[in-house]
Order: structure tokens, then C-alpha cells, then sequence
């Protein structure tokens, strides 16, 4: 708790960290009003195709979002996204007002998401080490997760309280002023650190892409990351399975197991921060990611709904500190003027892994859940089994370029 009290003490982190955070819940409670909305107006068809409005753009934008923090400065890319973002989300409220919301304009506003949704999740983490120094890095990686996760688990029963009561519009308002506040939270830092590439036109995805590829413990955690993603894709697919036909739990069981998965990431979170790893962070990677698939094997033994959900909270509990500590090792091993190509395109292609999980859920779920299962399992342990002794995540190999012994 040290750590995280000590790094909110500094002034310009503080105030990212609290005007992203009200921006994530934002952005989950718009997620949920949209899709109440498109619901009411269109039916399920047009919530189909309002999550492809929302997904489909990401990859677009994801390789865009590098050159345009490189090109216009971070902290000036965030300020204007907000700003942009703001207007085109209160459209809704605002058609609300003077008369009705017409059925394209969620979809406008959704799109305009997946275009925008890599620029925090590229732009914040590249300011970071900027803001606080290394032995704070653990503590401001975890607070950006905790934020995340908080965010996604609050922002949605937020907004569902206030359908009740409100407007799909009303919710959306809210979302509004989320990026309102996180603009006048940028323009209050002291620091006004603009990350930029040397302005040169000639650093882009293949230059971020080169760097992954050369960097051996960065592209060693990025296809451990991979089969993670894919694993936890297939066991979106395996849990509603699960507790409709294993458990006989219905749909309340279904978000029980959801929330105890969240809550899960939460706590492993909130402990990678107040105990950071001081040595072989890699290894430390590994071993939580060969943890996370041997927790999940706990779903073959069909266990009730109580130990279930102890068993996705372990899942949640290992998985979590991982994105923690590799961004951290990023954080040491990519140049500042790389950061935000490199960070971009890692996020982009994290975006894929859940959906690919999902198509080898779907393919394997004919073959039984218990088949289903064990292929999640394995995609999420085995690459950390095989990390364990990689070579490239050795406590030599992950240390910053100046802490080396040569």
C-alpha cells in the first residue's frame, strides 16, 4: 500500500491515473447504454453489429495510433482525443433533447471508439516512466491495471442502475464529462511531456514491429501473452457452457462466475504492486502464467458453484500480475522515442487473441466441455512452463540496456 501512496504523491501521475480512471468507467458505462439502446431500437441483429462496430475499427486504429503520438505528442494526442470523443458522445443526449436519437448514430458513436480505443491504452502507458521513476514503476503499472479492471467491473452496474431510472442518453452524458475530466486532468500537469519520435516520419509499424521481433524478451512475452489471451478467449466460450449445462446455474450463476473471475484480477493486481518483484521478472512472468493454466484445470474436476468460483478468482489472481510486470520490463527495454508504436501495436495485437480463443472454444465445445477445458488450460500454462527456462526472460536478459554487466 507503501508503494501506491508514494506514487499517487506525484503530482503529474496522480493526475493521468484520475483522469483515465473516471474515463474507463466512462467508456464501460457507455458500452452498456449504447447496447440498451441499439437493443431497443433494432433488436439483437443490431447489437451484432453494433460489437462490430465497436471491434472492427481497433485494428485500423491501433496502427495509426503510433504515428499519431509520434507525430503530435502524447499528452496533446490524449487532450484533443478526449475532447473530440466528448462532443461525438454527447450527439446522443443531445438528439435525446430535441427529439429522438436516429438508429445510426450508436453505431457512429461506437465506431468512432474502436478508431479512439488504442490512444489511452498506447498513449498512458508510454507517458508513465516519464512521470514516475523506476523503482515506482511496478506500483503506477498495477494502479493503470486496478483502474482498468475497476472500471469494467463498476462502470457497466453503474450505468445498469441508472437505465433504470434514466435515458440511454442520460448514461451517455455521464460518459461525456468522464472525458471532459480527464482533458482538464492533462492540461493541470505540470509536466506537459510530449514523447515524440524525433518528429521523423520515418519511425512506423515496421520500425515498432523490427523492434519486437529483435527484442528477445518482449517477443518472448508477447506469444506467451498470445496464448494466454487465447486461452482466456476459449474460456469466455466454456463458462456460460459451464453453468448452464455442468452446473445448472442459469444466467445468475453465469455473472457470479464473471464477477469472481474480475474480482480475482483485482486482488492480483492490487499484491503485484505492494509486492513488486525485485529480481527475475520474467521467470516471475512465467510462473504466474504456468499457475493461471494449472487453476483452470480445476474446472475439469466440475466442482459446484462455491469452489468455482474460487477456482476463476485463482485464474483471474495469477493471470492479472502478469500485464503488470511485462509492462514493466517494456517499460525498461523500449526507447522513449519507440513507446508509443510499439506500445500501439502490442495492444492491437493483444485485441486478436481473445477472439481467436473464441473461435477454438467455439470449434472444441462440440467435442465436450471437458475438451474445451483442457484446451484453455493449456493455452494459458504452457507457454509459461516453457518461459520458465527461455533463455530470453533470464534476469540478464530483461535488465534495461545500462544495468547490464558486460
Amino acid at each position: 500500500m507503501a508503494g501506491y501512496l508514494t506514487t499517487l504523491k506525484l503530482r503529474d501521475y496522480r493526475l493521468l491515473w484520475i483522469g483515465s480512471t473516471v474515463s474507463t468507467f466512462g467508456d464501460a458505462m457507455t458500452l452498456v447504454a449504447l447496447t440498451w439502446l441499439v437493443l431497443s431500437q433494432s433488436g439483437p441483429t443490431g447489437v451484432g453489429w453494433l460489437v462490430f462496430a465497436f471491434g472492427a475499427p481497433v485494428v485500423i486504429g491501433g496502427l495509426l495510433t503510433g504515428r499519431i503520438l509520434a507525430r503530435f505528442g502524447v499528452v496533446r494526442t490524449l487532450f484533443t482525443d478526449s475532447l473530440i470523443r466528448a462532443v461525438i458522445v454527447s450527439s446522443v443526449p443531445v438528439a435525446e433533447l430535441i427529439g429522438h436519437a436516429p438508429r445510426w448514430l450508436p453505431f457512429v458513436v461506437a465506431v468512432s471508439y474502436g478508431l479512439a480505443k488504442m490512444i489511452p491504452l498506447a498513449g498512458v502507458p508510454t507517458l508513465i516512466p516519464d512521470l514516475v521513476d523506476s523503482e515506482s514503476l511496478n506500483a503506477a503499472n498495477a494502479l493503470e491495471t486496478i483502474s482498468y479492471g475497476a472500471g469494467s467491473v463498476a462502470g457497466p452496474a453503474l450505468a445498469g442502475a441508472m437505465l433504470a431510472f434514466l435515458s440511454p442518453g442520460s448514461v451517455l452524458a455521464v460518459d461525456a464529462a468522464s472525458f471532459v475530466v480527464f482533458a482538464i486532468c492533462l492540461k493541470l500537469m505540470q509536466r506537459q511531456v510530449e514523447v515524440v519520435s524525433g518528429t521523423s516520419d520515418g519511425i512506423g509499424v515496421m520500425t515498432a514491429l523490427r523492434f519486437i521481433v529483435r527484442c528477445a524478451p518482449i517477443r518472448s512475452t508477447t506469444l506467451m501473452f498470445a496464448g494466454c489471451n487465447i486461452g482466456l478467449g476459449t474460456l469466455a466460450v466454456v463458462l456460460p457452457v459451464y453453468a448452464v449445462n455442468t452446473l445448472k446455474v442459469g444466467a445468475a450463476g453465469f455473472g457470479t462466475m464473471t464477477a469472481a473471475l474480475a474480482a480475482g484480477e483485482l486482488l492480483g493486481a492490487a499484491a503485484a504492486g505492494v509486492w513488486p518483484v525485485r529480481r527475475n521478472l520474467g521467470r516471475a512472468i512465467a510462473g504466474t502464467q504456468l499457475a493461471t493454466g494449472l487453476a483452470a484445470c480445476g474446472l475439469l474436476l466440475h466442482p459446484q458453484l462455491i469452489a468455482t468460483c474460487i477456482v476463476l478468482a485463482l485464474v483471474g489472481a495469477f493471470s492479472a500480475p502478469m500485464t503488470i510486470w511485462a509492462q514493466t520490463i517494456r517499460m525498461a527495454l523500449v526507447p522513449s522515442d519507440l513507446r508509443g508504436h510499439v506500445f500501439a501495436l502490442l495492444r492491437t495485437t493483444m485485441q486478436a487473441g481473445a477472439p481467436a480463443g473464441g473461435v477454438v472454444g467455439g470449434a472444441a465445445i462440440s467435442g465436450g466441455i471437458g475438451l474445451a477445458t483442457a484446451l484453455s488450460a493449456a493455452w494459458l500454462g504452457l507457454p509459461g512452463a516453457v518461459g520458465l527456462v527461455a533463455p530470453s526472460l533470464s534476469d540478464t536478459a530483461t535488465a534495461p540496456p545500462a544495468a547490464r554487466v558486460t
